[in-house]
């Protein structure tokens, strides 16, 4: 009788992929002699935290660490892993230089938004992260992608912000240019919240120049004061000697 060892199969995968679905059936439809050489384990990853964790350890384990997909399918409670990412996010737009450019892309398709960072260096080199992917629920757009485009403008000195329509089609890309060439783009959107985007950018440019011509205008205030100040001084202090 020969005797094996049943092999230990982990299955990571996100509720409603379709390639996921068509990969379990496979497998669950085996003939029965190939069935019992495998153990299937299974793990959703999309909505279970838990199970992303260990699916980047394996990834890390097989040194696809670069290649392993974090989905998250996030909800009111767990805002605190949109300012995480942001904070990461806004972190790689800071090493920006004359000498490279960061390139972060979001893609929103079929309810998923996939986003890519990437640092182009002038020779043509590419440092690729690990992309992240989220569910596109409505705290994703309240909570991550409106509240990202906003502070991504803070750090950054951003020369342009437009909307294209890069395929002809309805969906629509959003784009922001910086002064070293670093690009920000979210593609697939509807006009409507494209526009949403750029004015929340816009106004936020202006909240930024009243506040710089507030500053200037209270400095220029303060000088004048102490001018006059010192020019009153002055007179006293000869009034004095005259008198």
């Amino acid at each position: 009788m020969c005797m094996y060892r049943k092999k230990r199969i982990s299955l990571f995968f996100g509720e409603g992929c379709s390639h996921c679905k068509a990969l379990k059936y496979y497998l669950n439809t085996l003939d029965p002699k190939y069935k019992k050489m495998f153990k299937l384990y299974t793990f959703e990853v999309w909505s279970n935290m838990n199970n992303q964790v260990l699916m980047n350890k394996f990834g890390k384990e097989l040194g696809e660490w670069n290649m392993v997909e974090n989905k998250v399918n996030m909800g009111e409670s767990n805002v605190g892993y949109y300012e995480d990412y942001i904070k990461k996010i806004l972190d790689v737009a800071c090493l920006s230089t004359k000498e490279n450019s960061v390139l972060i892309g979001l893609t929103i398709e079929d309810g998923r938004c996939r986003s890519t960072v990437e640092l182009l260096e002038q020779n043509g080199k590419r440092d690729i992260g690990r992309s992240v992917a989220f569910s596109c629920t409505d705290s994703f757009y309240t909570n991550f992608l409106e509240r990202l485009v906003v502070e991504y403008s803070d750090v950054t000195n951003t020369v342009v912000a437009d909307i294209v329509d890069v395929d002809g089609d309805d969906q629509f890309t959003f784009r922001m240019v910086s002064e070293n060439n670093d690009m920000f783009t979210v593609d697939g959107i509807s006009k409507d919240y494209a526009r949403k985007l750029k004015e929340k950018v816009e106004n936020r440019e202006k909240e930024k120049v009243y506040v710089k011509s507030s500053e200037a205008g209270l400095s220029n205030a303060l000088g004048l004061t102490v001018l006059i100040s010192l020019i009153v001084v002055i007179f006293l202090t000869l009034l004095m000697f005259v008198w």
